[in-house]
Formats: C-alpha cells, sequence, structure tokens
C-alpha cells in the first residue's frame, strides 16, 4: 500500500467548481491590465504597429540616399508637350536607388503634409488614405503618393555645362523658339543675389535688362514675360506696374527673396514667406503636378534642385490659384509648413506667375562660369532651369498681352483693382 506522503505526486484532477474559479481569476487581471493600459497618465505610447510611422521627422535630418549610386543618365526625352515625364521614366536595368521608406522615412498625411506623433524614426513610410477633402494641387493625396514612390538619388557633382548643351535642349523641346522673338518680349529686372541674364544668355534668349528702380518706366507694350530676380526689392510704382501687367495677360517669374519682396506686396494674399530659411546646399526635387504637361515638358520626375543660403520658404495661403509643381523631401525639413515647395505657379487675372525657391542662375557663389550644381537625370540642364525655359516658352508662343481685356475693373478673384489696391 502506497504511504500518504507517495499519494501527494499523483497529479489531481480540477474539478469544475475550480475550473470555473479560475476563469474569473484570469478575467479579473486581464481587466486590470487593460485599465491601466488605458489609463490618461500613461501619455502617447511610442509603439508602432506594422509599417506604421507617424512620427514627424526632426528638422535638420537628412532623408536617407545613397553615396555611392549616382542618378541614372537617361536617354533623351520627346520633345513634345503632350508626353509628360512620368510616362516614360524609367531607371536603366541594375540602377540601385534607395526609396524614402528604406531607413527611416516619414508618413505623409493625405494633404501631403507629414503626421505627427512620437513614433520611432525606424518605422517605415504608410499608405496614405483618401479620405480627405483637401485637394489642392501639388499638395493633395495624389502628391503625397508620387512624393513617397520616388527614388532617393545620390546628390550630383558639380558639372560644367556650356551653353551648348542648354541650346540643344531648348531647341529639342521648342524648336525654333529663340529666333521668333525679340528682346523686348522678355524683360529681366536686375537683382542683388540672382542673375537670370546669364540663364537666358546660356539658353540663347534675348531680353531687355532694366533696374527696379526704372522698372515703372518701361513701355511694356510688347513685353509677354517679366524676370524679378532675388532679392525683388522694387518701388510701389513698380510693383503697381508689374500687377497691372499680369491682371492683364502678362506673364511673370519670381526667385527666391523676390516672394516676401514681390509676390506679398504685389498680389497679396495668396502666398507668403512663413519665415523659414534654407541651407546652402542640393536637395531632392520631385515633380507633383502631373497634368503641367507643357511646363513639365522634357524633364525628369525625379531629380535635384539647388538651394541657396537663407532661401525663402514657402506659405500657400489660397491653395486654389496656386498650383505646386515641385516639392523637396529633404527641404520639408526646414520648412515650418512642413511642405517642401521648390516651384509653383499663381494665375492672377488673365496671366500667371511662376516662382522659383532659389535661384534660376547656375550658381550664385560662382557666377559668370559654366559650373552646375544641380544636372537633372537624362537633360543636363538642372530641372529648375527646364521647367523654367518652358514658363517662358508657353508665355512667348501666347498672344500679346495688350490683347487681353483690360483689368481696370477687378482680377480674376473680383478683388479690386491694381490701382487702388496698391495704394496707400
Amino acid at each position: 500500500m502506497a504511504s500518504p506522503r507517495s499519494s501527494n505526486k499523483t497529479k489531481k484532477v480540477a474539478t469544475p467548481e475550480q475550473h470555473r474559479l479560475n476563469f474569473a481569476r484570469r478575467a479579473l487581471i486581464c481587466s486590470s491590465v487593460l485599465a491601466l493600459l488605458c489609463s490618461p497618465a500613461l501619455g502617447k505610447s511610442d509603439w508602432v504597429e506594422g509599417d506604421v510611422n507617424e512620427l514627424r521627422v526632426p528638422k535638420g535630418t537628412d532623408m536617407p540616399i545613397d553615396n555611392d549610386v549616382d542618378a541614372p543618365r537617361l536617354p533623351k526625352h520627346s520633345a513634345s508637350p503632350e508626353r509628360h515625364a512620368h510616362d516614360s521614366f524609367t531607371p536603366p536595368p541594375g540602377t540601385v536607388v534607395k526609396d524614402v521608406s528604406d531607413a527611416g522615412g516619414i508618413e505623409l498625411g493625405p494633404n501631403g503634409q507629414p503626421r505627427r506623433s512620437s513614433a520611432p524614426l525606424e518605422a517605415h513610410i504608410s499608405a496614405v488614405g483618401t479620405s480627405s477633402n483637401f485637394q489642392a494641387p501639388g499638395i493633395d493625396a495624389q502628391a503625397a503618393s508620387l512624393l513617397m514612390q520616388a527614388p532617393m538619388y545620390a546628390i550630383p557633382k558639380t558639372t560644367a555645362v556650356s551653353p551648348k548643351s542648354f541650346r540643344a535642349w531648348l531647341d529639342e523641346t521648342h524648336p525654333g523658339l529663340s529666333a521668333k522673338i525679340t528682346k523686348d518680349e522678355i524683360v529681366e529686372v536686375k537683382g542683388q543675389w540672382d542673375d537670370s541674364a546669364h540663364a537666358l544668355r546660356s539658353f540663347g534668349l534675348p531680353f531687355t535688362r532694366v533696374t527696379g528702380q526704372r522698372f515703372a518706366e518701361v513701355n511694356l507694350e510688347k513685353t509677354k514675360v517679366v524676370i524679378v530676380n532675388c532679392a525683388g526689392e522694387l518701388p510701389n510704382e513698380a510693383l503697381l506696374s508689374l500687377r497691372r501687367f499680369v491682371a492683364m495677360g502678362g506673364s511673370l517669374v519670381t526667385t527666391d527673396w523676390a516672394l516676401s519682396g514681390v509676390l506679398q506686396k504685389a498680389f497679396p494674399g495668396y502666398v507668403t514667406w512663413n519665415g523659414g530659411f534654407t541651407a546652402n546646399r542640393v536637395v531632392d526635387a520631385v515633380e507633383v503636378a502631373r497634368d503641367e504637361t507643357d511646363l513639365l515638358a522634357n524633364t525628369p520626375p525625379v531629380a535635384h534642385w539647388k538651394l541657396d543660403n537663407k532661401s525663402q520658404t514657402v506659405k500657400i495661403n489660397r491653395p486654389g490659384p496656386v498650383k505646386v509643381l515641385v516639392r523637396s523631401r529633404m527641404l520639408m525639413r526646414e520648412d515650418p509648413d512642413n511642405l517642401g515647395v521648390l516651384a509653383f505657379t499663381l494665375s492672377y487675372g488673365n496671366g500667371q506667375i511662376l516662382h522659383l525657391v532659389g535661384h534660376f542662375d547656375n550658381n550664385s557663389e560662382l557666377a559668370f562660369n559654366n559650373a552646375l550644381p544641380d544636372p537633372a537625370p537624362g537633360i543636363d540642364i538642372s530641372l529648375r532651369q527646364a521647367i523654367t525655359a518652358n514658363f517662358l516658352a508657353r508665355a512667348l508662343q501666347q498672344k500679346d498681352s495688350t490683347e487681353s481685356q483690360s483689368a481696370s475693373t477687378g482680377n480674376a478673384d473680383g478683388e479690386a483693382s491694381p490701382e487702388r489696391a496698391m495704394q496707400k
């Protein structure tokens, strides 16, 4: 017969009452843990589920790139404006690129802006929802998708690009344009920091150069496009003349500090300088306006963009008339609005404006030479210069602005006439 001590080693069988008691104990423990996790005292969690990252990446943090990989040299694109660059852009086989989700990306919300959260940097970019009603051109869900899908190329090396390359691109994209225009059709307003005259000469486009102080005296009857260089310091009379010129159908190009110097003053309420400055560097550039086939003709959808020291970042106040053409994921970290806008157009009255964050000239630090710090894949010249040349070509091929209706009764948005709005 077994002893009482040895019988204790045999396994006991739980009764139904004991099973119910154990289940009740487990349920009590689970409810206590759930209540603790939901307590507001814990604050926000740093836990990341799956590939979702809702981090606002700290300013000054660069996007991941592969410094050993150059952007692919692509075959020349068709010059037809009907073809958009996005439709035929395919990197050559074997090209190694790094997507923004490879190592520490950002998640963009439906409006194209980074989401705010405290998730770790290592998380990947999540898909962007399309439920938002915010569909402003260039900063909508489609633009956010283009930004996420675009590869991140290594920063290109500064290259010497001769005027021959500029003119070859222009002749391919807009055959015979330079021979059809006169110097009265392009007026360049001399600036302190940018020198668009250098780029115009490289393209072989004739132009007339004036100072800001004398611009109000210029007869713009034959002029189709005006270029205002950074810093855009114009007297009030010049701003009034410029506003009237655009409202009546003329085209305007502004660069860098002309954002606050010209656009904010002559065309108030549309865009403003948001107080941010850029560093002197080359950043990534992604085209985000698929429907602008003429402005993006013969350009790659992903390239680079030279920013100058303290270039002004942009705040979009009225997304309807303002259409963003190009944005940068690297610039988002320096931009207080987290949009990273590099170029946009503004429709005003019967005319249109193109603004560049940065300069039209090759390189402000190396004036009067052919050094180009941001050559674009497949076209040799830079993306910012190609887009500006396309804008000029469109303006030059339109009817004379003098044939447009007078803007004295107001602009396209029903605002007061330029004369009344500019009076102090």
